[in-house]
């Protein structure tokens, strides 16, 4: 794949909302605490994940995320405050941005 550079004016760069329906994407900026997401970890797996925190930044357009790469289930094998789960503890834990491509 060969990569090419281009103004930010060009006529090469699609009009805003002409590759992508927004409304699509809106469930990102409206994710909170308890919410399932799939998550991809660092070292690149998926995994079914529950959003821990769901922060408003004042510096930032789109929430930051506390994920937490488990599922929580009354039948879980593992337990902290939140509750049982099936995954990893809150060691695994990771801030992402709720418009990346990780979740």
């Amino acid at each position: 794949m060969s990569q090419i550079n281009v103004a930010i004016d060009s006529d090469q760069i699609a009009p805003l909302g002409t590759k992508s329906n927004v409304e699509e994407w809106n469930w990102r900026a409206n994710l909170k605490v308890g919410d399932k997401v799939d998550a991809l970890d660092r070292c690149g797996t998926w995994y079914i994940s529950t959003v821990i925190v769901a922060e408003e930044r004042t510096d930032a357009k789109f929430p930051n995320l506390k994920i937490g790469f488990r599922e929580y289930a009354s039948n879980g094998d593992k337990s902290d405050a939140m509750g049982q789960y099936f995954g990893f503890s809150e060691k695994m834990d990771e801030h992402i941005g709720s418009f990346t491509v990780r979740i």
